[in-house]
């Protein structure tokens, strides 16, 4: 069983000390028979009070051992189950020896006894405690005859017992829910880290891509026409700072992309690269709710058009559920191609952490992500999300999808 509560050794030590002090207050209810034992001046006398001694000193080290219970994950335990075991064992042969050296007297150490017991066996103890009660109704019988002794040992034996195992099964709840939170934030942590990974991939992923393009460019015309290469440079510049600012807000937490923006990244990128680039003009038709996923599916095909394509024609469609970006280019380098699919399918085609996280995206939406090769030459990658209820109409792009 897992421990919820990690106490550092010096932590577990203080606890134990405290369980130990807290656990000798209540001896307070033995001083009386002992001291009545060793008053008595004989040897009987004195072995009865010492057999009480002897049972405090055992309850005070079953004490240590449970106190351990909340800071196993942070220090060996100073007393191992077995030895609580045996503690327990040798409470009981001492309280049955005090029963028969001084009768009902003897039963003082009844509660003690029930709390030792669930202690060691938080479940199974308090069938023991019932047993103890039942035991000690038997012995007041045989001593007083009375099933009712005015001191009450045996219903203070069954109250002790009970309040303790009920402690103790709020202890097991409380450890359990918050061993519960913390899985629940160490998975909360894990996903997050993917989305952070995932977005950084596509931030820097694109951005480097265009970057590099265009500083490939800049290097040519320097020569042949340094204004057009001032005006490249002064575009990495710009894109470089915009990257930059898109990695503190996704840091931050709250970056969100806007797929007007990303076609007009499409549109100078692909130009930049030398690449006749055919992009709607407007975005009207998109529900509002699609255009980040749409955003992003754009930003991943033309990086990876600009990346691996060897393409001279890039061509990005849109409309309310789908969206296509396709090329003219190599084609997937003879790997299978991959059909229409749900989102979170994968092949040798679609293995890359940009692609991965589009199917992801396009999942939270109950989409559709297909990465295939075009009839002739070139790769169509295609996003369908499902339309809104009230829209009966089939439209172009989603005929792509399917094509």
């Amino acid at each position: 069983m897992p421990y919820a509560l990690a106490l550092t050794p010096a932590s577990a030590r203080r606890m134990r000390v405290l369980g130990v002090l807290i656990g000798s207050v209540w001896l307070i209810f033995l001083v009386p028979p002992t001291r009545d034992a060793f008053a008595r001046g004989d040897a009987r006398g004195v072995l009865i009070g010492t057999l009480f001694v002897a049972f405090a000193g055992l309850y005070l080290a079953s004490m240590v051992g449970w106190r351990n219970y909340f800071a196993k994950v942070a220090a060996p335990p100073p007393v191992s189950e077995r030895t609580l075991a045996l503690l327990v064992a040798a409470a009981l042969a001492i309280t049955a020896a005090l029963v028969g050296l001084a009768g009902e007297v003897g039963l003082n150490t009844g509660a003690y006894l029930a709390v030792m017991t669930v202690l060691a066996w938080p479940r199974a103890g308090i069938v023991a405690v019932l047993g103890y009660a039942a035991l000690a109704e038997a012995v007041l019988w045989q001593f007083t005859g009375s099933l009712s002794d005015r001191r009450g040992l045996a219903t203070s034996i069954l109250t002790t017992g009970l309040l303790i195992w009920a402690f103790l099964l709020l202890i097991g709840r409380a450890r359990a829910q918050v061993s519960a939170a913390e899985s629940e934030a160490a998975l909360g942590l894990a996903q997050e880290r993917e989305r952070f990974a995932r977005d950084l991939h596509d931030i820097l992923g694109h951005s480097l891509t265009v970057i590099t393009i265009k500083a490939e460019l800049a290097g040519r015309l320097v020569d042949a026409a340094p204004e057009r290469a001032k005006t490249e440079i002064a575009d990495l510049e710009r894109l470089s700072r915009e990257a930059l600012a898109d990695i503190r807000r996704a840091v931050q937490g709250y970056r969100e992309i806007s797929l007007a923006g990303e076609l007009a990244r499409a549109r100078e990128a692909l130009r930049a690269a030398g690449i006749e680039a055919r992009l709607p003009r407007a975005i009207d038709l998109v529900p509002e709710e699609h255009r980040e996923l749409f955003a992003w599916v754009v930003r991943e095909g033309v990086t990876n058009v600009l990346r691996h394509s060897g393409a001279t024609r890039c061509t990005i469609t849109l409309d309310a559920d789908a969206v296509c970006v396709e090329d003219d280019g190599r084609g997937l380098g003879g790997a299978p191609t991959e059909s229409s699919a749900p989102a979170g399918a994968g092949g040798p085609p679609a293995s890359g952490s940009g692609l991965n996280g589009i199917r992801e995206r396009a999942a939270a939406l109950g989409g559709t992500v297909t990465l295939a090769e075009r009839s002739s030459h070139g790769v169509r990658l295609c996003v369908w999300v499902p339309a809104n209820l009230l829209t009966t109409t089939t439209s172009p792009a989603k005929e792509a999808v399917h094509e």
